[in-house]
């Protein structure tokens, strides 16, 4: 009678095990999974910018998905141009503080179908959502937040460290019907900064917030501009006077050839 008791109790202890394990790998299977390619940048002497594949799974209760990449915040200081007479000069200072140095978000619809304002002021989706996070001062009188965070952002889109990519993610079907496979193509502009990137991938569904994984890529200087940075940052003496050395030898360059030049 005991063994009997016991195989039974075994029994149904394997079979919860069995159901337990089946459980788990169903929810492993509904999990979103991100790829970043390459994970590692490169900038040597000829770097142009280079292409960044981003790509995974997501649950397919996720409607439309939104990828943000954002580097390291700075405080900075620009120069405020206007128009003095018939020209532009300096005419101040913009003090920029909280400002990512490299700011992308791509998705898979319109901003404004993913989700309402409260929920892309929270993840820092789109201009509207990262204007509230920065602060801009001005020096001079007039310039109003709006104004300097307009103008700020189509510097930093001219240099290619600010954009908004809508529609640009991709679904496909995938091997697993709980999930669905995405991508994402785009360029990491020639002027990005060396230093870590962070890639978030977000979930929507009627409008709310079902979920988000983060990845991260780095960027780093190799060869030449390499060792021109380490030579600034760890022997700043000598990198002062080779910069000298060479300014009075383009110097004395320039003027032998215009000076043979106005010679003929």
């Amino acid at each position: 009678m005991m063994r009997i008791k016991r195989t039974g109790l075994i029994t149904i202890l394997v079979v919860l095990l069995v159901g337990m394990s089946f459980s788990h790998g169903a929810e492993i299977e509904k999990k979103p999974v991100l790829h970043v390619q390459p994970n590692k940048i490169h900038i040597g002497s000829f770097f142009k910018g280079q292409k960044v594949k981003i790509f995974g799974y997501v649950p397919v209760s996720w409607e439309n998905i939104a990828i943000k990449i954002c580097g390291s915040r700075h405080d900075v200081a620009l120069k405020r141009k206007g128009k003095v007479g018939v020209l532009w000069m300096n005419v101040g200072t913009v003090e920029v503080k909280h400002a990512p140095n490299f700011y992308l978000v791509a998705t898979s619809a319109n901003i404004n179908q993913l989700a309402p304002k409260p929920i892309l002021d929270q993840t820092e989706i789109g201009y509207e959502a990262l204007a509230k996070e920065i602060e801009l001062h001005s020096t001079v009188p007039g310039d109003s937040p709006e104004f300097l965070f307009k103008h700020f952002v189509a510097l930093k889109e001219k240099e290619g460290l600010y954009s908004i990519l809508p529609k640009r993610i991709t679904f496909n079907k995938a091997e697993n019907k709980n999930l669905k496979a995405f991508s994402l193509e785009l360029i990491a502009p020639a002027k990005i900064p060396p230093g870590e990137y962070k890639v978030t991938l977000y979930g929507f569904d009627n409008g709310q917030l079902m979920g988000s994984l983060e990845s991260f890529f780095h960027v780093e200087l190799v060869g030449f501009p390499a060792f021109c940075r380490n030579l600034a940052f760890k022997h700043s003496l000598i990198y002062g006077i080779l910069a000298v050395v060479l300014a009075i030898i383009v110097g004395f360059l320039m003027g032998v050839v215009f000076g043979s030049k106005g010679g003929h």
